[in-house]
């Protein structure tokens, strides 16, 4: 857990604070907010969906395998090994 502050401000998106809200004074979802912290994650292979179908659509097949009780298909699913992560940057996504 890093608390870097000069990091934070370098990495550090607008659109995060929609995730903390503001409470006021300093706890106002920006850089300098004290909740938010760096977490470094050492990673041995990742799996992820990828989906360029638009959110409409993706809630509403979700919302039909929930009653029909069949998963929904809403993207491509992708996994990067430990080997092409540490190789460089893998595959096409």
């Amino acid at each position: 857990i890093s608390r870097d502050r000069g990091k934070i401000h370098e990495l550090y998106r607008p659109d995060w604070r929609a995730w903390f809200g503001d409470e006021g004074g300093e706890r106002n979802g920006g850089p300098d907010d004290p909740r938010i912290a760096l977490v470094l994650v050492e990673v041995d292979s990742v799996i992820y969906m990828k989906s360029d179908t638009p959110t409409p659509v993706v809630l509403f097949q979700v919302v039909k395998g929930i009653v029909t009780g069949t998963p929904p298909k809403t993207g491509e699913v992708r996994e990067v090994s430990g080997s092409e992560l540490h190789g460089g940057r893998a595959g096409n996504g």
